[in-house]
């Protein structure tokens, strides 16, 4: 299976819910925080776009996710 076939099978927002030790919390009108950072530990970072089925880190810990 080609990459981006796997990427879209994937619910990000719902396999962190599901599989994380961290903690989902809405951070804002479509966007979610994972706390602690599955990368590095640090709070408030580590957000989630739902709609684009995407994250960003912006502490630099990790590559932002498509």
């Amino acid at each position: 299976m080609e990459l981006k076939k796997i990427k879209d099978s994937i619910n990000l927002l719902e396999y962190a819910i599901q599989n994380s030790v961290s903690q989902v919390k809405k951070a804002g009108r479509n966007t979610y925080w994972l706390n602690p950072c599955p990368v590095c530990d640090h709070k408030d970072h580590f957000t989630i776009y739902p709609e684009s089925n995407s994250y960003s880190s912006f502490s630099g810990c990790c590559k932002e996710g498509e």
